[in-house]
């Protein structure tokens, strides 16, 4: 994409057969210097999202599509992190023609260059990890992609075109059209959890080391908290030596017991390895069993969405 702003509408050249189609947004992250963390590309968002029902193209015709998706391309002047999105396609499998084009111009051709399309299989989007890991994808030459979108810079009346030179407005003269409403305006995302790097966790001397990566142009911010692995956990536990011993009260085993917090501030880009304190009952808890499976949960600041993990959390052996 050219800026940050939202596509508009979306031409799609379809072959034979009722293909269906969800158009995908995919992104890249890349230091000024080279990657910073990131590459190309990570899960950004489809459209329609699941589980609405996917397009559906018409044969053998172009197929215009009125569309509103945020997109991104920005520098961050103080992360030296550089976001850029692209537009792409994904196709339910038996449904038709991709719209795509063979470009090939053959060996004997004088021709100098050729297209070339990228693919995902899966698709992208398709393994949890897309969103917060990037995969690269697969070259196809000679391919180009039948699809083009019209694209509206945020905060502009009218707008631009993203890659597509529509025609003149009025090519015969006489009177003008009217002016075209303002595009709405380009809400903010609103802040993300950072990712978890690894999922086994140690404790020694009742703390634990959590390292993260903030994935987002700007700082991640919020409170990171263990838990036991949802609601109904079980009341009692069995030690290492065969004991059985109360987990946690009756009366709170509904619910997700806590065994430890604390709060993350992490600059746009970086990493950070968080030390967490275990409360009371989380060092009763590896006191008793050596392994134990718990839940991680993110809570970013100012209303964002908490997103849960699955850990391992193992006591590590006690020196001689």
């Amino acid at each position: 994409m050219p800026g940050n702003g939202r596509i508009t509408s979306i031409r799609v050249g379809a072959g034979t057969g009722p293909t269906r189609i969800r158009f995908v947004v995919a992104r890249s992250l890349q230091g000024q210097g080279g990657p910073a963390g990131g590459g190309c590309c990570f899960f950004v968002a489809e459209f329609p999202p699941a589980p609405q029902p996917p397009l559906t193209l018409t044969p053998n015709a172009v197929n215009t599509f009125a569309v509103d998706i945020p997109v991104e391309r920005n520098a961050s002047v103080q992360t030296g992190i550089i976001t850029g999105d692209f537009i792409g396609f994904s196709a339910e499998p038996n449904t038709g023609e991709l719209p795509l084009l063979d470009t090939d111009p053959g060996a004997n051709s004088t021709l100098t260059g050729q297209t070339s399309a990228s693919f995902y299989y899966p698709r992208l989007g398709a393994l949890p990890g897309d969103a917060i890991s990037s995969r690269n994808p697969k070259g196809i030459p000679g391919v180009d992609v039948l699809l083009q979108s019209t694209f509206v810079p945020a905060g502009t009346p009218g707008g631009g075109t993203g890659g597509v030179n529509p025609p003149p407005a009025n090519p015969g003269g006489g009177p003008q059209p009217a002016p075209a409403a303002p595009p709405p305006a380009v809400a903010p995302r609103p802040p993300t959890a950072p990712a978890l790097r690894g999922n086994a966790l140690r404790t020694s001397g009742g703390r634990t080391i959590v390292e993260l990566i903030c994935r987002r142009d700007a700082a991640c911010t919020g409170q990171l908290e263990l838990l036991s692995r949802g609601a109904g956990a079980a009341r009692n536990i069995v030690d290492d030596d065969g004991a059985t011993h109360r987990a946690v009260p009756a009366a709170t085993a509904a619910r997700a017991v806590s065994y430890g917090k604390a709060r993350y501030a992490i600059a746009a880009g970086r990493k950070a390895r968080l030390r967490v304190s275990l409360n009371a009952k989380g060092r009763r808890l590896v006191r008793l069993r050596r392994r134990v499976k718990l839940a991680l949960r993110l809570t970013p600041g100012a209303g964002g969405a908490p997103v849960t993990s699955p850990v391992t959390l193992t006591r590590s052996p006690r020196k001689a």
